[in-house]
């Protein structure tokens, strides 16, 4: 490993025992050029109700070492064996100056953005979302950009205020995103009009009155997405309280775990370069239910980006 910027490693955990990175791409090894590298997010200042999601990124690395015990199901191998996974740690920031935070997250994942590397980020209230948006457009033009969410996100929201309920709104106003790069998928709260019109809505209720499964939910994300660079920008409450305790704000009447996988795992094949998986609030989450559920996600993103995967599946399709 080379040497280089030195970055912090949270506590000294990393996500299920993977390598820490000491270095910017730049130094490191050219084996680290492709997989994947994980990047903490632990801030809660945006939150309107209920603090604690500082405390996720660890508690989601601490429950990635159950996930990752055995192969991951159904994919039957461990996505750390197949490509090389990094962990850069938490994005450092003075506590004091929560303002300062969306300049520190710039500072820390630019680079990791600019590289092959797909980035896997554990917040940390929605808020975080913002400056990782603002990365990756920067470093992937025309890339779009898919939200599962309960809420809209489109609250008003003043130059320099940091609000987890305004994320959309900041997105778009400062022209960062496109109407048309934006998927929007299980809304239950506000009104489909609350979002751009060019944009491409699935609420909850419009995926329930058109029987709409998972895979053919899946299938027009991906038609959608054609071969544009992709984020993937999960809220955990985008899950019914029922399998996802521990957020900071419920919406009874979302997707069960089993459907969020499903989807996920649909999306194999799209051009993924980015996901953060965030509003986990673990002083609500009673046994570690949802941080359970998090790394799942995070295991779930691992393996179907890898190209061990994709190469996979492109052999069982012959």
């Amino acid at each position: 490993m080379g040497t280089g910027t030195s970055i912090n490693h949270g506590l000294d955990m990393v996500f299920s025992n993977t390598k820490p990175a000491d270095a910017t791409p730049e130094a490191i090894s050219g084996e680290l050029q492709d997989g994947i590298a994980i990047v903490g997010l632990p801030f809660d200042g945006g939150s309107s109700y209920h603090p604690g999601s500082r405390f996720a990124p660890n508690v989601i690395r601490e429950a990635g070492r159950q996930v990752f015990s055995h192969p991951v199901w159904p994919f039957g191998f461990d996505p750390k064996m197949v490509q090389t996974v990094v962990d850069t740690g938490d994005v450092l920031y003075p506590y004091w100056k929560p303002q300062t935070f969306p300049a520190c997250v710039r500072e820390h994942v630019d680079h990791w953005m600019g590289s092959k590397m797909r980035v896997l980020a554990f917040g940390g209230d929605h808020s975080v979302t913002v400056p990782m948006i603002q990365s990756f457009l920067d470093c992937n033009p025309g890339g779009k950009l898919l939200v599962l969410d309960a809420h809209c996100d489109v609250a008003d929201f003043d130059p320099g205020d940091i609000n987890h309920g305004s994320v959309l709104s900041e997105l778009l106003a400062d022209g960062a995103l496109q109407d048309t790069d934006l998927i929007h998928v299980g809304m239950r709260t506000g009104a489909r009009s609350d979002l751009p019109a060019a944009s491409h809505v699935f609420s909850m209720d419009e995926i329930d009155q058109d029987h709409c499964s998972i895979e053919r939910l899946a299938a027009k994300i991906k038609e959608i997405a054609g071969r544009a660079p992709l984020y993937i920008s999960l809220d955990l409450d985008v899950f019914d309280p029922a399998f996802a305790p521990g957020v900071s704000t419920y919406a009874t009447g979302g997707l069960t775990s089993r459907a969020g996988l499903d989807l996920l795992r649909g999306l194999a094949g799209c051009n993924l370069r980015a996901m953060d998986i965030v509003e986990l609030c673990p002083p609500r989450d009673p046994g570690g239910v949802t941080a359970s559920l998090a790394a799942m996600l995070g295991a779930y993103f691992m393996c179907i980006s890898s190209k061990h995967f994709n190469q996979m599946s492109r052999t069982d399709e012959r």
